[in-house]
């Protein structure tokens, strides 16, 4: 029986702030009128990290993580090649060996992704319509002129540079895409990558202050019987 990968995400999605629910409602619990005051401070700052937790769950999971359509495609394109290609250029005229180097090192990283780009992509079974804001013409010349080999993706036709990969639940292809996370049902990308760090920090520690919590709370509660 082939399971619904949307539905599957939606569920652990919501099975998110159930846990998150869940924990709050077991630090609440582990009260006595006779205990030290100690623990009030702690459960505090458990609260303010749960807030925190909820915030950046909710920003990683409602941002823009970076989707390229066509009508950003070119600004993209033209950002990249300020920004990584003509840097790279003057270094390898600086230093011939350095740049080979670092452009053999690219071209193997770059053939890793497209081998796990192509793989998640073949799921994509979405009607994508065939425009494009950049033709074919336009792209050889670039390629040509920087000496970059330059992408179109196979299902939403954008021209992709390194880091940007397609994704069959978001249905377009991500700058720099790290992984879909069901967790927060959105994938990881450019623009919401902090929230998603931030998020799984302040779990990190909320669940470990809560352990401490519940543990300090029976310990003490065994010695006063």
């Amino acid at each position: 029986m082939e399971i619904d990968r949307n539905l599957f995400s939606k569920i652990l999605f919501s099975s998110t702030y159930v846990a998150i629910v869940t924990q709050i409602f077991g630090v609440l619990f582990a009260f006595d009128s006779d205990t030290l005051t100690y623990l009030g401070y702690l459960k505090i700052l458990f609260f303010i990290l749960t807030i925190l937790a909820i915030w950046s769950h909710y920003k990683a999971s409602y941002s823009d993580p970076g989707k390229l359509t066509h009508e950003i495609n070119s600004v993209l394109l033209e950002f990249y090649i300020n920004l990584h290609e003509i840097p790279i250029k003057r270094a390898e005229k600086f230093n011939q060996s350095y740049g080979k180097m670092l452009f053999e090192k690219m071209d193997e990283e770059d053939k890793k992704d497209e081998e796990s780009d192509s793989e998640n992509s073949d799921d994509d079974d979405y009607p994508y319509e065939a425009i494009t804001s950049i033709t074919e013409q336009v792209k050889e010349r670039i390629s040509k002129d920087y000496k970059i080999e330059l992408k179109r993706c196979d299902k939403c036709f954008v021209v992709k540079t390194p880091g940007v990969h397609h994704c069959s639940f978001c249905r377009g292809c991500i700058i720099k895409r790290n992984h879909h996370c069901p967790w927060i049902n959105n994938c990881v990308g450019q623009f919401n990558q902090k929230f998603f760090i931030q998020f799984n920090y302040y779990c990190m520690l909320g669940c470990s202050l809560s352990g401490f919590i519940s543990c300090y709370y029976l310990i003490y509660k065994n010695k006063k019987e």
